[in-house]
């Protein structure tokens, strides 16, 4: 089974948050969006859009930021 496909998938969405929540890597308020998101199944709809190949993924933007501790820089694409 493709990768892709498994984006409509409730459990590896679960399993995802639990991980986020167990390690701590979000805030309280990122933390209830995320819940709010996996619980109400938000995911299903551009989820299904890429499985049958009608999303439009926007252009990535490239940021220049400095990195820390140091005066270099560096570039970030989002």
């Amino acid at each position: 089974m493709s990768i892709i496909n498994e984006l409509n998938n409730h459990s590896l969405w679960q399993e995802y948050l639990d991980y986020k929540l167990t390690k701590s890597h979000l805030s309280k308020r990122d933390e209830q969006r995320l819940i709010n998101y996996i619980n109400s199944k938000k995911y299903t709809e551009i989820a299904n859009e890429i499985i049958n190949g009608t999303y439009v993924f926007s252009i990535p933007k490239k940021s220049i930021i400095n990195k820390s501790g140091s005066r270099k820089k560096r570039v970030v694409y989002s």
